[in-house]
């Protein structure tokens, strides 16, 4: 018996002295223990950008952890249209100070009223940069087509591109030929156009700035005044189409889905007319309905010819569409 009670107490005095021996890993409070170790707290809080707490000085624990008690946010400096601003605010608890930029006031947006400049920071590795814009008071003959015209390389090493914008101009969009911006706004204030970052449709962002042209700057490119040459093409339309659109691109002066409506010339024969830029590179009928619009299949001018015949359907519903010419009235397919 005497044997068993002493394999016992040398047991628990062993279990004891391990237990003693513990290091400081229990994340405990300055007035609690650990075995036999009591956390040292460092007086001042430690602290990084979200929380904050209190440092042992003999170990690597960090006692009384929390999230930041925010104060509310104090301004620095305003910001203005052409400025960013700044503001701050405190942790009530260990101070810890975090300051932010506050962006520049969204500029008024408007349309250029004289040939303008408009600059554009791009991504380095953009080898070609154009400037597509639009504008329902631009005068035609300075209306440009996509992609759009080449900007002229202002500095190479910020990847700066300016160019002349036309008088009505309220609406841009900044590509390389591949990829460009989201449908821009013009901002008369606002002269630089800094992309940012891709959006979800692989599309960029970007931010209003400014840039005050030098002495040393290139002359920008402009547009050239241009008059287009128009032709009327004729469609000849199912029977149970109301009216019909077309929609055209390749122009500079492109439509708009579900296109431009057309002139009806012939009840009987369901033809309709419409004036396109002869310079058009692609053409589709519709029926005009915003929604679940019916359409033919991508068509393009053929030289000879200046009508199209809706026939048969493909597998997605799409019109196709024979040639022909429009003469006395009648269209002759070709």
């Amino acid at each position: 018996m005497n044997k068993i009670l002493k394999t016992l107490m040398l047991t628990f005095a062993f279990s004891f002295g391990a237990f003693a021996m513990a290091s400081c890993n229990d994340n405990t409070s300055s007035n609690s223990t650990s075995g036999t170790h009591v956390h040292d707290l460092e007086t001042e809080w430690s602290k990084d950008a979200t929380k904050h707490w209190h440092a042992c000085k003999d170990c690597d624990e960090k006692v009384d952890k929390a999230a930041h008690t925010w104060g509310e946010w104090i301004e620095d400096k305003s910001a203005t249209d052409t400025e960013k601003g700044s503001h701050h605010r405190i942790c009530s608890i260990c101070l810890y100070r975090a300051d932010e930029e506050i962006p520049m006031l969204s500029p008024e947006f408007g349309a250029a009223t004289e040939l303008t400049a408009i600059y554009a920071k791009v991504p380095t590795d953009w080898e070609t940069v154009n400037i597509y814009y639009w504008g329902a008071d631009i005068e035609e003959g300075y209306a440009v087509g996509w992609p759009g015209n080449e900007m002229t390389l202002v500095n190479a090493d910020e990847a700066l591109f300016g160019y002349k914008i036309p008088a009505g101009t309220d609406h841009v969009i900044i590509n390389n030929g591949s990829v460009q911006t989201v449908d821009l706004e013009y901002a008369p204030s606002r002269n630089l156009l800094v992309l940012d970052k891709l959006n979800a449709e692989n599309k960029y962002e970007i931010y209003y700035s400014t840039y005050t042209p030098t002495d040393s700057d290139p002359e920008l490119a402009q547009p050239e005044y241009n008059i287009v040459e128009k032709i009327t093409v004729y469609a000849q339309v199912p029977t149970e189409w109301e009216k019909a659109c077309v929609h055209h691109w390749g122009s500079a002066t492109s439509t708009d889905w579900p296109g431009e409506e057309m002139t009806l010339v012939d009840a009987d024969k369901h033809i309709y007319s419409c004036e396109v830029p002869a310079d058009i590179t692609g053409i589709i009928f519709t029926n005009g309905a915003p929604e679940g619009t019916i359409q033919t299949v991508n068509l393009e001018l053929v030289d000879g010819a200046n009508a199209f015949i809706l026939t048969t359907t493909d597998a997605e519903g799409h019109f196709n569409a024979t040639v022909g010419v429009y003469e006395n009235g009648n269209i002759t397919q070709l």
